[in-house]
């Protein structure tokens, strides 16, 4: 490897000396092989993982709030090899339910006229409105910005930001799937949304056209230290 990395502090004999941030539902994973006899000081607490890159002569990058999600033996007894995952990876094990912005009939019905039209003949049509249990506290319109702050909060454990997204409106929204379904619906609303987690565990939700359109952001990059 071209650099040092440790996981929870254990040296890895082999694996990549970087981290991919990678825009996307999937989480960002990394395989290495540590000694066995030191697999018991790799936390196994969801989001416990902590990958260190680097060497304190030229400078360390941690990636941190990481899952242990796999350890298997190789071809040597005394070696085995683990992967990480970033929290990514505990979306498709939750559950988001929620109806946004129902339209139904108000019950009240009226008549549709145009300058010059006799009442009488004029059509009549129902009056269409937001349910009220499909409202904010019963009351209130959801925006798309509303539904994913929602969102999140139910399958994400940890912060989250949102950069350069704009809002769109939301109109008979049903959600009733898994975290990374849950999630990938309400981001396609927007159309150029995108999520990615920084070394932090922070999640980022970012518009990458307006991104693109006012900021010129460069694509994201991996995370590594060469000698």
């Amino acid at each position: 490897m071209s650099a040092d990395v440790t996981i929870d502090g254990v040296p890895a004999l082999s694996g990549p000396a970087r981290w991919d941030l990678v825009y996307g539902i999937q989480p960002a994973t990394a395989s290495y092989t540590i000694l066995r006899s030191r697999l018991s000081e790799v936390s196994t607490v969801p989001n416990g993982v902590t990958v260190r890159i680097g060497h304190p002569s030229v400078g360390v990058q941690e990636v941190k709030r990481l899952s242990l999600i796999d350890a298997s033996p190789t071809g040597h007894p005394d070696v085995v090899s683990v992967r990480v995952a970033d929290q990514r990876y505990w979306l498709n094990r939750r559950w988001h339910a929620g109806v946004y912005n129902w339209r139904r009939r108000s019950g009240v019905r009226r008549r549709l006229r145009q300058e010059g039209d006799r009442i009488e003949v004029s059509t009549i049509a129902d009056d269409v409105t937001f349910a009220p249990w499909s409202l904010k506290n019963g009351t209130t319109a959801w925006s798309a910005a509303s539904v994913l702050d929602e969102v999140l909060s139910s399958v994400w454990s940890g912060d989250w930001i949102k950069e350069a997204t704009t809002n769109v409106p939301v109109e008979s929204l049903e959600i009733d799937a898994q975290g990374d379904a849950a999630l990938a619906q309400i981001l396609s609303l927007y159309g150029s949304a995108e999520v990615f987690v920084r070394p932090s565990g922070q999640l980022v939700v970012r518009d990458r056209t307006a991104i693109r359109a006012h900021l010129g952001a460069a694509p994201l990059k991996p995370i590594y230290v060469n000698f």
